[in-house]
C-alpha cells in the first residue's frame, strides 16, 4: 500500500497540498475532480462488533480503493470514515461515472475478523475550476456535495446538482432538527387503517412531522438523514415510540383491539437495544404487546440480516406484530422474505394507485396478497384513494386498507374526532 494512505491519521493537509500540485499540472480542457467517499454505518459497526472490527473494515475499504487507484493517484483519509481522491476528467458527468464504477467494486461485502460485513458508501464530487476558484476550496465543495447526497439519500451527488441555497455551509437544518428533538418540537400525526371484512377501524400508523420555524414543513425523508448523521437515531426512535404510545393511550382504553403502528428504521432493527426499548416503552405506557405493530421496509434485509431476524422474532413471541412496509419497491427477495418473522405485509401505494387503470399492476397486487397469505400474513394496502379501489381490494381478499379515501394523516385530537364520527356506510356503500 502507498505510504500516502494511512487510516490512523486524517490527512487533510496532505490532500490539500496534493490539490494544489494537481491544479498546476492540469492539462488544458480538463477539470480537476475530487470525490469524497464516506463509509456509512461505521459507528454502528464499532458498537456491534467492537472498534477493532470497525478499524479493520475501514482499512480494508481503503486498501480496495487504493488498488482501484493504482497508477492513477494516492488515496487520502480526510476524516472519520472518509477517503478522498483526485480525478482528471473532461466533465462532471465523467466524474460521476468514475465514482459509480468504483462503487460497484468498493461495495462488495468483506470478510472481517470472521464477520461478513456489508459495505455502504456515499459520495460527493466537485470540480475545479467550475465549482471552486482555487483548489484549496475544492475539498469543501465535495464534502458539501457529500452532505447533499446523505440529505437526499442518494449514493452520489455532484456539487453542481445541489440547490443554490444548500451550497457552502447552508446546512443549518442539521442543527435545527437536533434542537427540535431536544426541545420536543417534533410532532406525530396519525392515519387510520380500516379492517375491510368488519368495516371497522383496525388501528393507526404514527407518522413523524416537523414544522421548522425557518423552513416551514419539512418532509421526514429530508430531515431524518440529518438525525442519523448526527448519531441521534436511538433518541429519535425512543421519542417516536413513547410518544405514539402516550398519545394513543385513550384509544387503546376505548378500543381494546386497536393497533398502533410505529415505523422502525431498518438500521435500528439489528440494534441490540431494540427489544429493551420496545418492551420498556410498552411497560411505561401500560400497553399490551398485541396493540403494537412495528413497520419496517424490506431494506432491513440489508442490515445484519441474522441479527435483525433474531431481534424481530424475540419481539414477535411477546405479541408485538411486525409489518413489512412498502412491499414491492425494495429488496424483494423471496429467499429472505420467507425468513422474516412478519405478521403483516403492506403493499406499496404505487401499485394500488395504478391497479384499476393498469392490469399488470392489478395482477401484481393480487399476487402479493396471495403470497402474503401463503406465508400466513395479513395484508394492508396503502394508497387507497377511492371506493373502486377499496371494493377491488376487498374482492382480492385484502384485510386492511389505508389511504386518503378514509383520512389523511392528522394530529391526535383531530384523529380522535374522526374516529368518533366514523361510519362504515360512508365508505363501503356501492355508490361511494
Amino acid at each position: 500500500m502507498s505510504d500516502a494512505f494511512n487510516t490512523t491519521t486524517p490527512q487533510r493537509s496532505e490532500f490539500l497540498q496534493e490539490l494544489r500540485r494537481a491544479a498546476t499540472v492540469l492539462p488544458e480542457g480538463r477539470v480537476l475532480g475530487v470525490i469524497v467517499f464516506d463509509l456509512r454505518r461505521l459507528l454502528r459497526t464499532n458498537e456491534i462488533y467492537g472498534d477493532a472490527v470497525g478499524d479493520h473494515l475501514f482499512q480494508a475499504v481503503g486498501e480496495r480503493l487504493h488498488k482501484l487507484r493504482e497508477g492513477k493517484g494516492p488515496v487520502y483519509c480526510v476524516g472519520d470514515g472518509r477517503f478522498a481522491i483526485t480525478v482528471q476528467a473532461v466533465s462532471a458527468a465523467i466524474l460521476q461515472l468514475a465514482a459509480q464504477q468504483m462503487l460497484k467494486v468498493l461495495e462488495q461485502p468483506l470478510d472481517i475478523d470472521s464477520h461478513r460485513l456489508s459495505v455502504h458508501l456515499t459520495c460527493g464530487g466537485a470540480s475545479y475550476p467550475a465549482h471552486a476558484s482555487k483548489p484549496e476550496t475544492l475539498l469543501t465543495c465535495a464534502e458539501q456535495a457529500l452532505s447533499g447526497a446523505k440529505y437526499l439519500r442518494v449514493r452520489y451527488m455532484d456539487y453542481s446538482d445541489m440547490p443554490e441555497s444548500h451550497r457552502l455551509g447552508d446546512w443549518n437544518i442539521e442543527r435545527e432538527v437536533i434542537q427540535a428533538i431536544e426541545q420536543n418540537s417534533l410532532e406525530l400525526y396519525f392515519q387510520p387503517k380500516i379492517h375491510i371484512p368488519s368495516q371497522s377501524v383496525a388501528g393507526a400508523e404514527a407518522l413523524l412531522r416537523w414544522r421548522s420555524p425557518t423552513r416551514g414543513y419539512v418532509s421526514p425523508e429530508l430531515f431524518i438523514p440529518y438525525i442519523e448523521n448526527a448519531g441521534l437515531s436511538y433518541e429519535l426512535q425512543k421519542w417516536v415510540l413513547n410518544t405514539a404510545l402516550r398519545l394513543g393511550r385513550d384509544w387503546l382504553d376505548r378500543y381494546p383491539d386497536f393497533a398502533l403502528a410505529v415505523n422502525i428504521s431498518p438500521e435500528f432493527v439489528s440494534n441490540p437495544e431494540l427489544s429493551n426499548l420496545v418492551l420498556g416503552a410498552l411497560g411505561i405506557w401500560d400497553t399490551e404487546p398485541e396493540n403494537l405493530v412495528l413497520e419496517l421496509t424490506e431494506t432491513v434485509l440489508l442490515w445484519e440480516r441474522n441479527r435483525s431476524i433474531d431481534n424481530l422474532e424475540a419481539l414477535r413471541v411477546t405479541g408485538v406484530s411486525v409489518a413489512i412496509d412498502d412491499f414491492g419497491t425494495g429488496y424483494s427477495s423471496l429467499e429472505y422474505f420467507k425468513d422474516l418473522p412478519a405478521n403483516q405485509l403492506k403493499i406499496d401505494k404505487a401499485f394500488v394507485f395504478r391497479m384499476l387503470d393498469h392490469p399488470a399492476d392489478g395482477d401484481m397486487v393480487g399476487l402479493m396478497i396471495r403470497l402474503a397469505h401463503i406465508f400466513g400474513m395479513q395484508v394492508v394496502a396503502e394508497g387507497v384513494e377511492d371506493a373502486a379501489s377499496l371494493h377491488r381490494l376487498a374482492a382480492m381478499g385484502c384485510e386492511q386498507a389505508q389511504g386518503y379515501y378514509f383520512c389523511k394523516p392528522i394530529p391526535r385530537d383531530a384523529f380522535t374526532e374522526w374516529m368518533q364520527a366514523f361510519h362504515p356506510a360512508q365508505y363501503f356503500r356501492e355508490d361511494a
